[in-house]
């Protein structure tokens, strides 16, 4: 008999087996640059990031403009969604 596993905590990789949730972002945060993985870890509360910060409040930290913000989350994003895809995930 196998386990039941939420959709919330893992993703699953056709033909493979469950790939935790947590682990995949990991490594794909990794494939991101510096300001891009900062960037998302303070606007969505990812990595050590345990809280979310408004657009406004990433600008102020990272010193950037809010329009500078949203460019680069927009990129790191994609990013992810390419990541994702070329792996499968999607």
């Amino acid at each position: 008999m196998q386990a039941i596993v939420s959709p919330s905590d893992s993703v699953l990789h056709a033909g493979f087996s469950v790939v935790d949730a947590a682990d995949w972002l990991d490594v794909a945060m990794g494939s991101l640059s510096v300001q891009e993985a900062i960037t998302l870890g303070l606007h969505h509360g990812l990595g050590m990031f345990e809280c979310e910060f408004t657009i406004a409040e990433c600008a102020g930290v990272l010193g950037f403009s809010k329009e500078r913000v949203r460019f680069i989350e927009r990129g790191a994003l994609r990013k992810l969604r390419c990541y994702a895809a070329d792996r499968d995930f999607c």
